[in-house]
């Protein structure tokens, strides 16, 4: 008789920058970054603005064991194409690139109900983020997180 055990990770880290960085990337294990939902790269008061050098300067400063989760923009979570989707998925790809971010959380607003188009939208979303993370693909786990009057049981089904 063989037995299986699941080993669960659990990381520590903050959604909010408390102090400096570099004390910061020493205490916790993972920082978590909310990419902006428009285009002029607006942030929460005392985050740093996300620009592809921001990125650059963040990853390098972090050092090579903590870890990064991003939280796709507003844009990407309402599923409804057009340019700001596109322009999203995007800066998405680009920002789990330059962190090398191992974490993606795609919080879709209540907006997105368990409908069968926000379904199909919402698994087109997950190829395409797989496929824009290309060899960096299967080091990335993707994240959902529902909101509005999704079921948890038909939440997690789906």
């Amino acid at each position: 008789m063989t037995s299986s055990h699941e080993t669960t990770t659990i990381l520590f880290g903050c959604a909010n920058l408390r102090g400096p960085w570099e004390t910061y990337a020493k205490r916790y294990e993972l920082r978590e970054l909310s990419l902006p939902g428009e285009p002029s790269g607006a942030v929460a008061k005392g985050e740093p603005t996300l620009k592809p050098a921001t990125l650059r300067r963040l990853r390098k400063q972090a050092g090579p064991s903590l870890r990064f989760s991003i939280v796709v923009p507003p844009a990407l979570a309402l599923l409804r194409p057009g340019p700001a989707y596109d322009e999203a998925l995007a800066r998405t790809i680009e920002a789990q690139r330059l962190l090398e971010a191992q974490h993606v959380l795609v919080r879709t607003p209540v907006e997105v109900t368990p409908a069968a188009l926000p379904r199909e939208r919402l698994t087109r979303l997950i190829g395409q983020l797989r496929e824009g993370f290309r060899e960096a693909a299967p080091l990335v786990s993707l994240y959902w997180e529902p909101r509005g009057v999704w079921q948890p049981e038909d939440a997690q089904a789906f």
